[in-house]
């Protein structure tokens, strides 16, 4: 494995000497090192909360294990080119994962609109604790899970497909 040597790295992929195996590692390091810098906040920030800790922390799992188990589905198959297939295939399913978390947003506001109309007009004054806007985040923290199970759930099921 070429931690430093890029050059090297190269030559070893035109001579057709990089394993799957360690194409997988390359690919999955580089997802692990994307997803750092999410986890930043929580040494230099101020505010910090917990909860955005927590939602971090349920996004590094639900992408490892996802990542994990598409490359297992594809290792099951045919066992080529996962890295190809887990990008190009990708793009649709986060098309369609995208398009799910909009439908989902604006119901989602619409609701939030007219909960906000009806305290606003009634008068009516939520405790400390339940917070409407609280209780957004926390739905639009579950909606962007849901996202990315199904993301995963998605992908998986098209890899193992493609490697059928």
């Amino acid at each position: 494995m070429n931690i430093i040597n890029d050059r090297e790295l190269a030559l070893r992929f035109k001579n057709g000497a990089v394993s799957s195996k360690e194409r997988f590692i390359y690919f999955f390091t580089f997802i692990l090192l994307s997803e750092a810098p999410h986890f930043y906040k929580y040494i230099f920030a101020d505010n910090r909360r917990d909860f955005d800790l927590y939602e971090d922390i349920i996004m590094l799992a639900i992408t490892i294990v996802g990542t994990i188990a598409c490359y297992i589905s594809n290792k099951t198959g045919d066992n080529r080119e996962f890295v190809e297939r887990y990008v190009c295939i990708s793009f649709p399913v986060s098309v369609r994962a995208t398009i799910f978390c909009i439908i989902i947003i604006i119901v989602s506001l619409v609701i939030y609109v007219a909960a906000s109309i009806e305290i606003y007009f009634l008068k009516i004054s939520l405790c400390s604790e339940c917070k409407l806007d609280d209780l957004m985040d926390a739905w639009g923290s579950l909606v962007v899970t849901s996202a990315m199970i199904y993301f995963f759930h998605r992908l998986n099921t098209s890899i193992k497909l493609a490697a059928r």
